[in-house]
């Protein structure tokens, strides 16, 4: 009898720990739930990315993420070319930040962004259509150039 008790014991602590744990796990997917989603092709690699192509999605960024997947990214498609600047307010992690023209060429790259750079302001060094936001090191990983272009698909 014992025995059977302590078993419940254990399935209750079980499944409640699993219950917070899944709790946690859907509060992410809620907070990214309210970006789009797309793939995006660095060579034979596919990046899952979260996509930011509203004003206030744009604004918000990764600000607030814990941390992104080895295999994630951010995409930010802006409405026209610009001279696009981000910074690090509200970083939880650093970042290696990609501006990509009109044609989805690599024009900057600024690797290893430190959330501590906060406020300074980074700018492409040309006129730029898209931002690419991954983690820090994956354009060394993945061998990633100035002059590389990346494809995208956008999941609707």
């Amino acid at each position: 009898m014992k025995r059977f008790f302590s078993i419940v014991a254990l399935v209750v602590v079980v499944i409640a720990f699993g219950a917070f744990v899944s709790t946690k796990t859907s509060q992410q997917l809620d907070f990214a739930a309210n970006y789009s989603h797309g793939t995006i092709f660095v060579g034979t690699t596919t990046l899952s990315a979260l996509v930011s192509d509203t004003e206030d999605l744009r604004a918000k960024g990764l600000s607030g993420f814990s941390r992104l997947g080895r295999d994630q990214a951010m995409l930010f498609i802006f409405p026209s070319l610009g001279n696009w600047g981000f910074w690090m307010k509200d970083m939880n992690f650093s970042i290696d930040i990609l501006w990509l023209d009109e044609d989805f060429r690599i024009i900057t790259i600024e690797k290893s962004v430190a959330p501590s750079t906060y406020p300074k302001i980074f700018f492409p060094k040309s006129l730029a259509r898209y931002v690419i936001e991954l983690n820090a090191g994956t354009t060394d990983l993945f061998g990633v150039t100035i002059g590389d272009e990346l494809r995208f698909s956008l999941k609707k």
